[in-house]
């Protein structure tokens, strides 16, 4: 178990493309290899931390997501159908974060004064790449966890239960959606947040970051977002070494 590191699964994912399996293949095949390795970190057994990449897709469609038009009309009907999960559909739209990610959102997380959510591996939970991250918090978010905390642990309490949500609400989710008119599930809120972050500021490594995925990854799923950004790239280079003459 020690030796299984970066190394060997590199070279395991290179002989499996060489036999021509298919990207989500190999994946799924990594995916148990990470499962392995968890669960014996759990039973406190010797073995690697290998970084396991994962193996981009190019066959996949374009990344679906809605326009921030679309996002904010989701959030009024949200609101006005299912007022109990419109905070945790704020958090989602605005922060991209993952569903479970926003379910063990903890008020230890939460740093209102520096405006930042702090998701950290804990024996509680992990995120799912196992990675630290920090994302920035702006207004209307802000506001929202400044307000009463109805729960000492737990930033987004079940109304029902005044406990952790056990799973996603996805009925009354899908019922503001309907209303809204719109296609898609809450994790297509991630897909927006991303789609907005690189088309404006065309900086891949740093939305990659705060997904809490690589970049090579975000490169490859919203690449089509970059093409303003590489004209602009085009003019600042234009002349750099001259005409070439002399």
């Amino acid at each position: 178990m020690t030796a299984i590191q970066t190394d060997v699964v590199e070279r395991y994912i290179a002989k499996e493309k060489r036999k021509g399996l298919r990207p989500s293949t190999i994946n799924d095949r990594t995916k148990v290899i990470s499962a392995v390795l968890r669960y014996a970190r759990e039973l406190n057994v010797p073995c690697g931390k290998p970084t396991i990449p994962k193996v981009p897709d190019r066959a996949k469609k374009r990344i679906q997501a809605w326009s921030p038009a679309e996002v904010t009309r989701l959030l009024e009907s949200v609101r006005a159908i299912s007022i109990d999960i419109y905070p945790m559909a704020l958090c989602l739209a605005v922060t991209g974060m993952r569903r479970d990610e926003v379910l063990n959102l903890r008020w230890e997380d939460v740093d209102l004064d520096r405006k930042l959510i702090q998701l950290w591996p804990g024996e509680h939970w992990q995120p799912k790449n196992g990675k630290p991250r920090i994302i920035p918090i702006e207004e209307p978010l802000v506001s929202m966890l400044g307000g009463e905390r109805l729960h000492p642990v737990w930033v987004f309490p079940c109304p029902r239960t005044g406990d952790q949500w056990a799973y996603w609400p996805n009925r009354k989710f899908d019922k503001a959606r309907k209303a809204a008119g719109l296609e898609g599930g809450p994790h297509k809120l991630r897909h927006s947040y991303a789609s907005e972050m690189v088309a404006k500021t065309g900086n891949a490594m740093l939305v990659a970051r705060l997904l809490g995925h690589s970049s090579t990854w975000v490169t490859e799923r919203y690449m089509h977002l970059l093409d303003g950004h590489l004209e602009g790239a085009r003019a600042v280079m234009r002349g750099y070494v001259g005409n070439g003459e002399g």
